[in-house]
């Protein structure tokens, strides 16, 4: 899934932190969504951000543009099945248990950040991506695919 954000506060004044949700993922797939990893590029120079993965409950999001993941199975006619949403800011879910945190530096070149351990996404449950400062240009690729766990 490509994505490309500037995450940003509608309103700053009204925020009670600074943490910004930009993408979201709900699986809605009978079979366990297993995230690999994601790949980061921050653009512009001497720039920092702090990007957290987020394991929340299925809320309902406001905002958010949908975007349809592409199928790496060249010969596969499946489409992903859930909701993908990235924005300058998505609204009205909670922030969820921290998974991961990652300090991502602006550069020529992507961050790759490959998860030792997968993360399994069960049907119906919810993976949020949150920038702490925001303001800054963000383009990503979030790797994943479906799997039956229950069979290994």
């Amino acid at each position: 899934m490509l994505f490309q954000v500037t995450p940003t506060l509608s309103n700053p004044s009204t925020a009670e932190d600074t943490d910004i949700m930009f993408i979201y993922l709900k699986n809605e797939s009978d079979f366990d969504m297993i995230i690999e990893g994601v790949d980061f590029r921050l653009n512009g120079e001497s720039q920092t951000e702090v990007i957290e993965v987020q394991a929340g409950d299925g809320e309902v999001p406001v905002g958010g543009v949908s975007i349809a993941p592409a199928n790496l199975n060249l010969g596969s006619a499946n489409q992903a099945d859930g909701i993908f949403l990235a924005s300058n800011e998505i609204t009205e879910v909670s922030q969820g248990t921290p998974m991961f945190r990652f300090f991502i530096e602006s550069s020529n070149t992507t961050s790759p950040i490959n998860f030792e351990q997968d993360l399994i996404v069960p049907k119906n449950n919810v993976i949020t991506l949150w920038a702490k400062h925001g303001g800054e240009e963000i383009t990503g690729m979030i790797i994943f695919y479906y799997k039956d766990i229950s069979k290994d």
